[in-house]
């Protein structure tokens, strides 16, 4: 088998939810290919897309854009793959459109404008943390007047799903277009902290979404944050879909959430991390079996190597056809 370069958070997630398919993604020697874009992924990424433009845009200005990958429809195309770019242009447009409708967009672009330094977005961070190669790529960093560092990250959830989404709760904020009891309030159960010249939820992070307090305390070590700092603060901008009657496309609810990451679990999640590592590198990948059974799998598995664990890449495309022509 074959070390991988780095741990991200994805990679650290599969290893830890489905290890069949972590070996078969990161450590095959015949390198399997990477699952097909799916409808709701390319919704996320059109959206990212679409926001990082616009921010750019309005930070820089329009001739400062052109010719970056900040253009409109170069970043699109370079987070959406060819075969969804219709559902994703026509979803994230929709959503980039009642986001900026919403005010939710405005305040982060106040947010970012205020600061006396120019943002960072979509950029790539390595480093190694306790020996451990790590990777990031982080949405978009800002830093407030006070010298508070903010790292931003959007998740769209919901926008291909019948049953939608709803904002996890405690967030600071919260905005909608068509002027729902919530609309312009906080959660019923928030209660803020002011740290610096940013307010901050009283509770953590990882208490709302442990992935999320995962992804972004990965970033924050890439950014040179010590492990367990709570010097910064971590921004979530949920975008929370749900199909109704009253429109073709969802509407979406925009929540704003303002956490830190206690020391606690950073020190738990470099544990994590430094175990799945030190499993990695040492070759017994199933540690839940012998070794030798270990091997046994590790083989089998690299009998198949190439083709996604249970699912065909023909036959992913052969339903995806099926249900978009239905």
């Amino acid at each position: 088998m074959k070390t991988p370069k780095y741990l991200s958070p994805s990679s650290l997630s599969k290893f830890e939810s489905d290890r069949r398919t972590f070996y078969n993604r990161y450590l095959c020697e015949i390198k399997t290919p990477r699952p097909p874009q799916m409808d709701f992924m390319a919704v996320w990424s059109a959206f990212d897309a679409f926001t990082k433009h616009e921010i750019h845009k309005d930070i820089f200005g329009t001739t400062a854009t052109i010719g970056t990958p900040y253009e409109r429809d170069v970043i699109f195309e370079a987070q959406v793959e060819p075969f969804v770019r219709d559902i994703g242009r026509e979803r994230g447009e929709d959503l980039f459109a009642q986001y900026v409708e919403s005010g939710a967009y405005g305040n982060l672009r106040a947010d970012i404008a205020a600061s006396p330094y120019a943002p960072e977005m979509e950029f790539t961070i390595q480093g190694e943390v306790n020996g451990v190669p790590l990777l990031g790529k982080p949405d978009l960093r800002y830093i407030t007047k006070a010298g508070v560092h903010v790292i931003c990250d959007w998740k769209v959830n919901g926008s291909t799903s019948k049953y939608g989404a709803s904002p996890f709760k405690g967030y600071q904020i919260a905005r909608d277009i068509w002027g729902s009891n919530t609309n312009g309030k906080p959660h019923k159960g928030y209660r803020g902290d002011a740290y610096k010249d940013v307010m901050v939820q009283d509770i953590y992070l990882e208490e709302k979404c442990d992935y999320w307090a995962d992804q972004l305390a990965i970033y924050s070590w890439l950014l040179d944050e010590p492990v367990g700092s709570e010097d910064y603060v971590v921004r979530m901008e949920q975008i929370a879909c749900r199909q109704v009657k009253t429109r073709d496309l969802p509407r979406a609810k925009f929540a704003t959430h303002m956490n830190k990451i206690s020391e606690g679990y950073q020190q738990a999640l470099l544990a994590r991390i430094t175990m799945a590592w030190s499993t990695i590198t040492g070759g017994h990948i199933f540690d839940d079996m012998s070794r030798e059974e270990s091997d046994e799998l590790c083989d089998l598995l690299d009998g198949r190597a190439g083709t996604p664990v249970g699912l065909h890449p023909a036959l992913i495309q052969c339903q995806r056809e099926e249900v978009r022509f239905k």
